[in-house]
């Protein structure tokens, strides 16, 4: 992650879906001049699945596990706009769009704007060892027509215990282009090998715009191209190898996602992931028995 707010309450906020999903939730500030911790701050939200997005905190809920979400966490500081919306949901793959349109302004061009994503609001808040394992798949397509910084990732949030505390936050970067640098850069790294079929570099350092939460990203040596499939659980057990942290830790957030700088491009991509564990009888899918379809405003099953 590169920047954050300059609070973590719109990160608890977010943990706190139960009970602040809606209305009562305050929206992304006007005045914040860095993004949050998770990238995670929805506002409105509705079941009009299908209505392009591009409010500053716009999200709709795909019940019962995901939310694809427009984030324009730096908006007081965003010339231009981003639209993001659902284009297709089958099969527990979210085939979604991004349009960005937002210009290169010397004075903030290394800060991050907007982040898109579809996250996971269910089979979350279990340890690691919990899980079988984590399949995703993540295929995407960018068409720039003018420069663009920007990039692919997933972003996880690690809590020590199940109080959802963002204890580690963990980026796996896909794709990027445009220069940005990850959190650490320039200290020291370590070296993964032999993840997903690349070497990586793992950059570590404290976010200082939010409460000093860990942030680890792993950057491959060689970018995927368009499309990403494995185990997330993989990463996760680099990183226990690595002791940054127990396999007891829980997963509180999870996403897939698109954050951009600036640039004008058409993203467009098909995201998918499952959390495998006895809760969902190891069942990609899985409905729990006796579920019902949340109205706006009310609770979000998982949390």
């Amino acid at each position: 992650m590169f920047s954050s707010a300059t609070s973590l309450s719109l990160f608890v906020l977010f943990l706190s879906f139960t009970s602040t999903l809606g209305s009562s939730l305050t929206p992304v500030s006007k005045k914040s001049v860095k993004r949050s911790l998770a990238k995670r701050n929805p506002g409105p939200w509705y079941f009009e699945y299908y209505k392009p997005m591009s409010g500053a905190s716009e999200a709709t809920l795909l019940e019962p596990k995901y939310i694809l979400e427009n984030m324009i966490y730096n908006s007081g500081m965003t010339v231009g706009k981003q639209t993001t919306q659902l284009l297709e949901w089958k099969a527990d793959m979210v085939h979604w769009r991004n349009d960005l349109d937002i210009a290169n302004q010397p004075a903030t061009e290394n800060v991050p704007k907007s982040y898109a994503f579809v996250g996971m609001v269910s089979d979350m808040n279990q340890p690691i060892t919990a899980y079988r394992s984590i399949p995703v798949e993540y295929y995407w397509q960018r068409t720039n027509s003018q420069p663009t910084k920007a990039n692919v990732c997933l972003d996880f949030v690690i809590s020590l215990t199940n109080n959802k505390n963002p204890d580690h936050e963990l980026m796996l970067w896909l794709e990027k282009e445009g220069g940005q640098k990850p959190i650490g850069y320039g200290g020291k790294t370590v070296r993964v090998e032999n993840l997903y079929g690349r070497s990586w570099t793992l950059y570590e350092g404290p976010n200082k715009s939010n409460n000093n939460v860990m942030v680890r990203t792993l950057v491959p040596d060689e970018d995927f191209s368009g499309s990403f499939i494995g185990d997330a659980r993989e990463w996760l057990m680099k990183l226990v190898e690595l002791k940054r942290f127990p396999a007891s830790a829980y997963v509180s957030v999870a996403n897939m996602g698109m954050e951009a700088f600036w640039g004008k491009s058409h993203f467009e991509a098909r995201s998918k992931m499952n959390f495998l564990w006895s809760g969902n009888n190891f069942q990609a899918g899985y409905t729990p028995p006796g579920f019902k379809k949340p109205t706006p405003g009310s609770s979000v099953p998982g949390f």
